[in-house]
């Protein structure tokens, strides 16, 4: 779940919405940027990044520190860790080349910790990552397989989910980390500005451009709930059952 605070409440957006318009991006890819390929399985990946926030997406749970719900940053680690491996499941069974990608994805956010469950989750997924690519190179062949092609890959799924993220939760700027600029070794830094924000329209601005179009347009799907905090999980739900729809405009033009 993604909440951004509003002058009169908050606005929530799915997960599965936000990687959706992250999917509308990789569509939308080209230009300057090497064509992406294999191009289904990383749509895929990228489209279905959060596909296992789908339960939790179904309603807000109460997060008792704040009053607030939890977003995906404030979710316990176990949680969180069974979200990461219920999207690489649920992404590998449908595609294996996109479930590489996606375990890949997840083993980056925890890579870090000291939680014993992290690290092995982290440890295990090297393991499963070298099955989903042997499932893989017989629908995709051999160059798909090669470190430069899924590195790349690897880099622009990231990207496209930093910029979705940036659009759902009206980011004032980002800037990626050293990220591929094509199959090969050569890599830059993508930055993102944002240059009109109101509760139902994000614009930004991108540089270098990834895309094949000069502007990219989309919509997404949210929530508005009153201001909280609320004092229980029950009145919590009470107001998500009553939240009001509401959509997003979103738009990434040059830089």
């Amino acid at each position: 779940m993604i909440a951004r605070p509003l002058p009169d409440g908050l606005l929530c957006i799915r997960q599965l919405d936000h990687a959706a318009l992250a999917g509308e991006l990789a569509r939308a890819w080209g230009g300057g940027m090497p064509a992406l390929f294999p191009r289904e399985p990383v749509e895929v990946a990228v489209g279905r990044h959060d596909a296992g926030w789908a339960e939790l997406d179904r309603g807000p749970a109460w997060d008792p520190a704040t009053g607030l719900p939890h977003t995906y940053r404030t979710y316990p680690a176990d949680e969180a860790l069974v979200v990461a491996a219920r999207s690489v499941a649920l992404v590998g069974a449908e595609d294996p080349y996109a479930g590489w990608l996606v375990s890949r994805h997840f083993a980056s956010f925890h890579a870090g910790s000291d939680a014993p469950a992290a690290r092995a989750w982290v440890t295990a997924q090297v393991g499963h990552r070298a099955e989903l690519l042997s499932r893989a190179w017989p629908r995709v062949g051999r160059e798909a397989l090669h470190p430069h092609v899924l590195e790349a890959n690897f880099d622009w799924l990231q990207l496209l989910d930093a910029l979705s993220l940036a659009l759902c939760e009206a980011w004032d700027s980002w800037e990626s980390r050293e990220t591929c600029a094509e199959y090969g070794e050569r890599t830059t830094t993508f930055g993102y500005r944002r240059r009109v924000h109101d509760p139902s329209r994000v614009e930004g601005t991108v540089d270098p451009w990834p895309f094949a179009h000069t502007e990219v347009r989309g919509a997404v799907p949210a929530l508005r709930l009153p201001a909280g905090p609320w004092r229980d999980a029950e009145s919590l739900a009470r107001a998500w059952r009553d939240a009001a729809p509401a959509t997003v405009e979103v738009a990434l033009t040059r830089g």
